[in-house]
């Protein structure tokens, strides 16, 4: 039966496909588990991600699905192992068709993996070397987004809306930008008290977003649920929260139902309903996937 599902979800969703594949015991090509990686981890869902990664590299994925791999090493506990993998990585970057560029990536990836471990200073630092080195104004603009949402993560609220600036100066139509940078960007202005703007900006990229983008979507909203909270909008919010955890309730990702619950738990609190608020947020921790983590 999963075999068959493989072939029926083949030209409809790369992510079921994908993991039909597996189940069902047929082989499947690296791009194809490659690209399932990113939905599952857009969409917050680590496990299936790293598993996902681990047959790419299985495959034959070569550097491309190691670097997916070291990416879901941590959310599995297995940081140390992550560490060596970026070192290796490193190591083969020297040797690559374009080893500079190549480096950057790693050196990227490295500074994401140090903060999901909290090494807030190492990961600063990886950055700053990073950016530092980047000529091309593409690698300019995807470390600008890795700038945003690093500082955000670690509490300069206005620095994370300046590095959201110069992104937006460089790129300021891009989907794909306007996508990962929302993010943090509308959770960012929301907190620096111009909720008006995070709003729009959140409500603006949701227009822009492809149906692909379904996972990154829903982030996108969980960030346009908070800004709307900040602003005072709390019933509109609520209805946000909960036609998100709708939709997660038939999502294969337990993730986006803790984030969600998270989210409904905030707003239940702002709204002065303290006992709701606690049964979303225990909830949320009950299922939450990364609480093993400094980060989580």
């Amino acid at each position: 039966h999963r075999r068959l599902l493989a072939e029926a979800f083949e030209d409809r969703s790369r992510l079921r496909a994908a993991i039909y594949r597996l189940d069902g015991g047929l082989p499947a090509d690296p791009d194809l588990l490659l690209a399932a990686a990113g939905e599952a981890a857009d969409g917050l869902d680590h496990d299936l991600a790293g598993r996902l990664a681990r047959a790419a590299v299985a495959a034959g994925g070569g550097f491309e699905a190691r670097m997916v791999l070291l990416a879901e090493l941590p959310y599995e506990g297995r940081g140390e192992e992550a560490v060596a993998l970026a070192d290796e990585l490193a190591a083969a970057a020297e040797n690559a068709d374009e080893p500079a560029a190549t480096w950057l990536r790693v050196a990227s990836a490295r500074s994401k993996l140090e903060l999901i471990l909290g090494r807030i200073e190492p990961a600063r630092a990886t950055l700053a070397a990073a950016v530092a080195r980047a000529r091309h104004p593409a690698a300019r603009v995807r470390l600008g987004l890795q700038q945003a949402a690093q500082a955000f993560t670690t509490g300069h609220i206005g620095l994370s809306i300046e590095h959201g600036d110069e992104v937006l100066a460089a790129e300021p139509d891009d989907p794909a930008v306007l996508g990962r940078l929302a993010i943090s960007r509308v959770r960012a202005l929301a907190c620096a008290g111009r909720t008006r703007d995070a709003v729009a900006f959140a409500e603006r990229t949701l227009e822009v977003l492809p149906a692909v983008e379904e996972a990154r979507a829903a982030t996108v909203r969980m960030a346009l649920l908070q800004a709307l909270a900040f602003d005072g909008q709390l019933d509109r919010a609520r209805e946000l929260g909960d036609a998100g955890m709708a939709a997660a309730s038939h999502g294969p990702a337990a993730a986006l139902r803790a984030y969600w619950a998270h989210e409904l738990g905030q707003v239940a609190v702002l709204r002065g309903h303290a006992a709701v608020g606690r049964r979303w947020l225990r909830e949320a921790l009950a299922i939450m996937p990364v609480a093993g983590l400094p980060a989580g």
